[in-house]
């Protein structure tokens, strides 16, 4: 029980398992008598972190992954395709900026107003200071300001 308990643990508490009620998840499994179906369920529960941690690693099809340095370099060969980046954001009155850290001095533009309401709501109410980590979606297009820059489609939280 011990070793399955250290191969869950990490992923009960990665971004793509916090869904998860681990708490109530595991309180099941410890109360059942029988080791057998003690065992197979907490096997369920590994199964499903694995499973869910690996769809969440997984780029939207159609999505060209990239490294957010790349996307800096060669965003202006990019026009039309869609890529997806992991990266900050920070919101600065209607601007979006996508950075690689806090202190990142070139930022790339994005626009959000096809993002879901939650997403857009997050965005401006909770990343002005406090930067907000995810994997971004989107297309890279001409933006209002004149420059080339990211029109989102979806973010992923993390």
């Amino acid at each position: 029980m011990k070793t399955i308990l250290l191969a869950v643990f990490p992923l009960l508490f990665s971004g793509a398992a916090q869904a998860l009620d681990a708490t109530e998840m595991f309180s099941k499994c410890a109360v059942m008598k029988d080791d057998k179906q003690r065992l197979a369920c907490y096997d369920n529960i590994r199964d499903a972190a694995v499973k869910e941690y690996q769809t969440a690693q997984q780029p939207l099809k159609g999505y060209a992954w990239m490294k957010f340095s790349d996307l800096k370099v060669d965003i202006k060969e990019l026009n039309g395709k869609k890529v997806s980046i992991g990266a900050l954001a920070q919101t600065m009155g209607d601007q979006l900026l996508i950075k690689s850290d806090e202190l990142d001095m070139n930022p790339v533009f994005a626009t959000y107003d096809k993002l879901p309401r939650e997403d857009r709501k997050k965005l401006a109410n909770g990343c002005q200071v406090i930067l907000c980590k995810g994997v971004f979606y989107g297309t890279v297009r001409q933006l209002p300001l004149g420059v080339p820059g990211l029109v989102l489609d979806q973010v992923e939280w993390r």
